[in-house]
């Protein structure tokens, strides 16, 4: 703090110059980090408005030295805790303890700081391999448990049935990989957060539609698989093995020379036709048949492609956005909590250097608590001046 000059004397009465009086208080308390005095002191300097000295009123002059007053005792007492602390013998150990202290956190902190990022880049992808091969996974189990389903029975009289089964199924698949991709991101924020010492930040809803909307938005279509065959054709198919059993019967028995009646050779030409025309007529029906299971699981197989595609998008996205949310977030608070240890660490460091230089603070400290009792005895003097101070020159108050 700056030493006050002497009281300046007029005709023989001391006069006490309030301004400067409230400027070295403010200069003081500024030099000690009192923003609370500095705020008082800058008040009662302004509520003295724009007088001279001598043209002070009694109120405004008597006010300005009692927060004066206020202000070195205030300054006194913390200068007289400062002069204690470091009169204490245990201060040097106990400030290198703590600059250790912040210098090993720092130092634990560093580290982490600069692996994190590869940390959670890492994990998202591990995340994103899992998610694809167990969606891959339940879709081919979803298919053949279609398939299982289409070869027991025949799938055009219960296409319905099949397409709701197959539309809860792979509704309830998309729930259970959505719920995968959020606990997962919850454990790489957990992680991340573990490797810092900081808290876990928050997993966001993710940004994806909901199962049902999404299975419900799929179109079930069927892909060509062969061209369809004419009903001619197929009656072809069926007609022809009859006749040709019809026509066997009667060359058989002419080309063997044999004699039979005419209506036993009838009767064998019918059982002939009805045996080689049922036949042909159980086949068409087993190719028909085989025909709709081949439709039914060429529509599965394409309702699960289409499934495979939009809850892949959706799982890349929301791995996207929920990385760059944990990026974001994570970075505000490294960045945070980096500032906050290397203050820690520079206030730590200042004052293991002010311990070691104890004495040399010791003695400015002495040297304020000096600056201000002479401030506090002006300021007295100013709310109590002399007795002897002749009434035509005390300060008159101004109209």
């Amino acid at each position: 703090m700056t030493p006050t000059r002497p009281d300046r004397t007029e005709n023989g009465m001391p006069e006490v110059d309030v301004r400067e009086l409230l400027d070295l208080c403010t200069k003081g308390a500024t030099v000690h980090g009192r923003r609370d005095l500095v705020q008082r002191l800058t008040v009662a300097r302004r509520s003295l408005g724009t007088a001279g000295p001598g043209r002070f009123s009694f109120g405004a002059v008597r006010d300005a030295a009692a927060v004066a007053l206020h202000a070195c005792d205030a300054l006194e007492h913390d200068l007289r805790a400062r002069r204690a602390e470091l009169l204490d013998p245990a201060l040097p150990a106990r400030a290198r303890a703590e600059y250790g202290d912040a210098r090993a956190r720092w130092e634990a902190f560093e580290t982490p700081a600069q692996v994190w990022p590869a940390v959670l880049g890492e994990g998202f992808a591990a995340l994103s391999s899992d998610l694809e091969f167990e969606a891959r996974s339940a879709t081919r189990a979803v298919q053949a448990d279609a398939d299982s389903s289409i070869e027991a029975g025949d799938p055009g009289r219960h296409r319905e049935q099949l397409e709701g089964w197959l539309r809860e199924r792979l509704t309830f698949e998309a729930e259970r990989i959505h719920h995968r991709l959020h606990a997962g991101a919850r454990t790489i924020a957990a992680r991340v957060a573990g490797e810092l010492g900081l808290a876990p930040h928050p997993t966001p809803a993710l940004p994806v539609l909901p199962a049902a909307e999404l299975v419900a938005g799929l179109d079930p279509h069927t892909p060509p698989v062969g061209g369809a065959q004419p009903m001619s054709t197929r009656l072809l198919m069926v007609v022809m093995p009859g006749y040709a059993g019809i026509m066997m019967a009667f060359v058989l028995s002419r080309f063997l020379g044999l004699h039979l009646p005419m209506w036993v050779i009838a009767l064998c030409a019918v059982l002939g036709a009805l045996a080689t025309g049922g036949a042909a007529l159980t086949g068409d029906r087993r190719r028909q048949l085989e025909r709709r299971r081949s439709d039914a699981r060429a529509m599965v197989r394409a309702f699960v492609d289409d499934y495979q595609l939009a809850l892949g998008k959706q799982v890349r996205d929301g791995i996207r956005v929920l990385q760059n949310d944990l990026r974001t977030s994570t970075s505000v608070a490294v960045n945070q909590r980096s500032r906050e240890l290397t203050d820690r660490l520079d206030a730590a460091g200042s004052a293991a250097k002010a311990a070691s230089h104890s004495a040399e603070e010791l003695a400015d400290v002495d040297a304020d608590l000096g600056s201000v009792a002479e401030l506090r005895d002006r300021a007295r003097r100013l709310l109590h001046p002399p007795a002897e101070t002749p009434p035509g020159r005390r300060l008159t108050p101004v109209a």
